[in-house]
């Protein structure tokens, strides 16, 4: 079990979950998203069902704990604090921070918007000279998101599954 990440541009609703028959969407290619609940902002005007887009990619995150030290490792690097002091903040304290739509978000699924997405790509974009100590792994996974979000600005989607 691990979070794995996929993205896409020029992201098209096809239809509801329940609409699509699952083997069909398979077939055709489609990508079911949801929402996570708990990050409406994060899913701007999306809605739960199945999208298709182009340059439909993914890559894992690793573990479930691999991702949280990352996670971990780019707060502390960018903000000097952990992730745990940002989610109990009070609301809003940290909102514009770099980074802060993807430290303060759920570690297993849910979507992220084109609009977030591109504010993420240009912190990812912005700060990719700060992580120049870390280990390979962490600047492949840095460059792994770096990457989904600039797609995704495009019209496009972050799915966490």
């Amino acid at each position: 079990m691990g979070l794995d990440v996929t993205y896409m541009q020029n992201a098209e609703f096809v239809g509801k979950f329940d609409e699509i028959d699952e083997e069909a969407a398979w077939e055709q290619g489609l990508h079911l998203c949801w929402p996570n609940k708990d990050f409406p902002k994060h899913a701007e005007s999306l809605v739960e069902g199945y999208y298709k887009g182009a340059g439909v990619s993914t890559f894992r995150a690793g573990s479930y704990s691999g991702y949280n030290r990352w996670r971990e490792l780019l707060a502390e690097t960018i903000h000097g604090m952990t992730p745990h002091e940002i989610w109990t903040a009070a609301d809003g304290t940290y909102e514009g921070y770099a980074f802060i739509e993807l430290i303060h978000f759920s570690d297993c699924e849910g979507i992220i918007g084109p609009l977030t997405s591109a504010s993420l790509a240009q912190d990812f974009n912005d700060f990719s000279g700060k992580i120049k100590e870390w280990g390979s792994y962490d600047i492949t996974l840095y460059q792994n998101f770096m990457r989904a979000f600039n797609v995704a600005a495009i019209n496009g989607i972050v799915q966490f599954h």
